[in-house]
């Protein structure tokens, strides 16, 4: 996973929106759809709920 993924995904991970992601990262929110849509697929998992539950683990564990 890229670096910016691991910032978007633990933005994601404080339960904030697109628009509020793309804000803090002054990106557009289509590339913030992007970038979840691509943690998502690399996680294996379900939704973005469940990939800030696996980084939420993650972090306990590190």
């Amino acid at each position: 996973m890229s670096d910016r993924e691991l910032e978007v995904l633990a933005i994601v991970a404080e339960d904030k929106t697109d628009r509020e992601i793309a804000s803090r990262l002054v990106i557009s929110e289509r590339t913030v759809r992007a970038h979840v849509s691509r943690i998502i697929r690399k996680l294996g998992v379900a939704s973005r709920v469940g990939a800030a539950v696996v980084f939420v683990e993650w972090k306990v564990r590190v």
